[in-house]
């Protein structure tokens, strides 16, 4: 009688052990599934932007809000709750839309149309919008080799 005893404890000991393996190797094999298909999408983002980097066809992107904060050559843009730091170029080109200075009884005619200045990079203030042309180096970086500012209530720039 102890001999079964013996027998059937030790196939449930088998059998509970060759459960919690097999178990262990389907969760494993699940959570794969899981990283899987995203480390694929990962290795497709990065080679697509390898491949935008190295196309002449495709010279820039652009990015548009308002600055919220500059710091050397970079500048911050946010637009709603995105926030983007891009560096800027030691030669990008900078302008700046000029509204004309308004009439004789101080009102802004609509159909005024704003004239373009060559700006530097020390005309960007904080609160302007600006739209950057963006660059994707090799590396993944971005950066900005040009930038409008739009600042239509300041004539004076």
């Amino acid at each position: 009688m102890n001999n079964k005893i013996l027998i059937v404890s030790i196939c449930a000991i088998i059998g509970g052990v060759v459960l919690l393996g097999v178990g262990y190797l389907v969760g494993v094999g699940l959570e794969k599934d899981k990283t899987g298909p995203q480390l694929e999408k990962l290795e497709k983002a990065a080679n697509i932007l390898n491949s935008l980097s190295s196309l002449k066809i495709i010279a820039s992107t652009i990015a548009f809000g308002e600055v919220t904060k500059i710091s050397d050559r970079t500048i911050t843009l946010t637009y709603g709750t995105e926030n983007l730091p891009i560096r800027i170029k030691e030669d990008a080109k900078i302008s700046s839309f000029i509204l004309p200075a308004p009439n004789d009884k101080g009102e802004q005619i609509i159909s005024d149309i704003p004239e373009q200045k060559t700006a530097e990079f020390g005309d960007i203030k904080v609160g302007d919008n600006l739209n950057i042309s963006l660059r994707i180096l090799p590396d993944g970086e971005i950066e900005g080799i040009s930038v409008i500012i739009f600042s239509p209530f300041n004539t004076a720039r």
